[in-house]
C-alpha cells in the first residue's frame, strides 16, 4: 500500500513537472545554478579546447543569456568567436519569448552572459559539457 502512495506521488510531480508552461520553461532553460557556475569557472579551458579543436571533437557551442524587454531566453550559439571578453556567434535555436534575435542570426555577447558550453568527443561519442541539462541539486 505504501508503494503504490509513493509511485501515485511521482506521478502526480512528473505530471506538474512537464504541465510547466513553454514560456516558464523558456525563462529557466539554463538559468544561474551550480551547473552554469561550472560551466563559467571552466570557460577558459573549453575556449582553449575550441581554438584547437582537437582532431575526434566537434560540435562547439554556447549556451547565451539573452534578455530583451519580452524577457530572458537561453540560447545554444555556434559559429563563436572571441577576443578580449567579446564574442560573436550564430543562434542556433527559435525564440520562445525574446523578440531581439531570431536563428541563424549573429549576435554579440559578453562573457557574464555564456551559461553553459558543449562539444562532442567523437571516439566515445559523449558530449562534454552541457552542464545546464543536468538535474540540479
Amino acid at each position: 500500500m505504501q508503494h503504490h502512495r509513493i509511485a501515485a506521488a511521482l506521478v502526480l510531480l512528473s505530471v506538474l513537472a512537464c504541465s510547466q508552461p513553454l514560456t516558464e520553461r523558456a525563462r529557466n532553460d539554463g538559468a544561474t545554478s551550480p551547473y552554469s557556475e561550472l560551466a563559467q569557472a571552466t570557460l577558459d579551458d573549453f575556449l582553449t579546447k575550441a581554438k584547437q579543436q582537437p582532431a575526434g571533437t566537434s560540435g562547439y557551442a554556447l549556451k547565451v543569456k539573452i534578455q530583451d524587454g519580452h524577457g530572458t531566453e537561453y540560447f545554444w550559439v555556434n559559429e563563436f568567436t572571441w577576443s578580449d571578453g567579446s564574442f560573436t556567434g550564430r543562434i542556433q535555436d527559435e525564440p520562445r519569448l525574446v523578440r531581439s534575435v531570431k536563428a541563424g542570426e549573429i549576435v554579440r555577447f559578453g562573457r557574464s552572459q555564456v551559461a553553459d558550453w558543449k562539444y562532442v568527443d567523437e571516439k566515445t561519442g559523449k558530449t562534454m559539457g552541457h552542464f545546464t541539462s543536468r538535474a540540479k541539486p
